[in-house]
């Protein structure tokens, strides 16, 4: 997908492809794109340092989110 960007921006701007893909990696932190299965890796760490909530603190949370709401059901 990226690809087809850069092509279509070294065709605007009237730069080779290198030229255009060296400007793109200039500009990123690594100084590399990264690869689907880096960012896959970092999606799954992320998901593992936060896990799902369990039933009874998602519905303590709904409760809490309701009631600031002033949807309160003891009205």
């Amino acid at each position: 997908m990226i690809d087809s960007v850069i092509r279509k921006r070294a065709e605007a701007a009237g730069v080779t492809l290198d030229a255009m893909y060296t400007e793109y990696v200039r500009a990123t932190a690594l100084k590399r794109m990264v690869l689907p299965s880096e960012v896959a890796d970092a999606v799954l760490f992320l998901c593992r340092l936060n896990p799902t909530p369990s039933p009874a603190r998602l519905s303590t949370s709904v409760r809490a989110t309701g009631s600031e709401l002033g949807n309160d059901s003891h009205d």
